[in-house]
């Protein structure tokens, strides 16, 4: 397995997904609902992974099957977690 060019695509996606929350934190600024340093904090750790995963040095850039699989599993699961940092973050829900 290639673990360096899995890492920095899950990089990207994650760099991705930071830009996707900044529509509702720009809002969440805007209407001062309470969740805007939930917000900032999520989309802080994102740009964090996004950051660190960018130094891998990639020699090949060849993605099996197997490389596949685990970037697409890795990334939806992730992806969802990360999604779901602002509502745990801001306490919104009753838990």
């Amino acid at each position: 397995m290639n673990y360096a060019i899995i890492f920095k695509i899950l990089g990207i996606i994650f760099a991705v997904e930071a830009l996707f929350m900044l529509p509702p934190f720009i809002l969440s600024i805007a209407i001062k609902d309470g969740a805007t340093s939930s917000f900032l904090i999520t989309i802080s750790l994102l740009v964090l992974f996004a950051l660190t995963t960018k130094f891998f040095n990639t020699k090949s850039l060849r993605i099996t099957p197997r490389d596949g699989l685990l970037i697409v599993s890795t990334a939806w699961i992730a992806a969802s977690l990360f999604g779901a940092l602002p509502l745990y973050f801001s306490e919104s829900l009753p838990t």
